[in-house]
Order: structure tokens, then sequence, then C-alpha cells
């Protein structure tokens, strides 16, 4: 399977019944292909070995979609990548009713 056939499979075929719930198919196929093609090897597979370059470049662009997604970014010593969101909270209240509420 050559490249042009995996983005056709991922981004043009994939099923719209996938997008539900803020989760939109057609960005995670497009993403899918984006890491594929990171380290792509000649028989249409990927290869990213630990604390290659490939994979360096794999997870920076995945911290970039992170951050483009508000989240707070870290990396710990074996190399693993998490996002955190951070939601701040003001306390109010009014008469009888105290709640918490993001602001």
């Amino acid at each position: 399977m050559n490249d042009r056939d995996l983005y056709s499979r991922l981004v043009n075929e994939y099923e719209t019944y996938l997008s539900y719930d803020g989760v939109d198919g057609k960005r995670l196929a497009k993403r899918f292909h984006a890491i594929s093609e990171i380290g792509l090897t000649e028989d249409g597979g990927s290869y990213r070995a630990g604390f290659s370059h490939e994979e360096r470049e794999a997870k920076d662009l995945v911290i970039g979609w992170m951050k483009e997604a508000g989240l707070t970014i870290s990396e710990d010593g074996a190399g693993n990548v998490f996002g955190l969101l951070v939601l701040h909270f003001e306390w109010i209240s009014h008469r009888q009713c105290t709640k918490w509420r993001p602001f």
C-alpha cells in the first residue's frame, strides 16, 4: 500500500458515524495519517525506534496538537508525553446557593 492509498483510506473513506460527542473522525484520520508518515517504511509501515529522531518528531507533532487544545504538557524521563487540562474555578455564593463555577 502506498502513502496515497493510506491517506485515501484514512481520510476519504472513514465512516462518518465515527464523528460524535466532539470527536471529529476526519480530523482524527488526518492526524493518524500525519503520524504514519513519520518513519514511513517502504512496505507502508512506520518505524520509530525509542529516542530516535523519528520518535521525537512524532512526539513534537502530538505536543503541538495538545497545545492547540489548551493542554499543559509534560514529559517524563522515559520520554512519555502527558497533556493535562487545567480548569480554574471560582467560588460563588448567592443567598442560599453556593457552588463552584469554571471561569
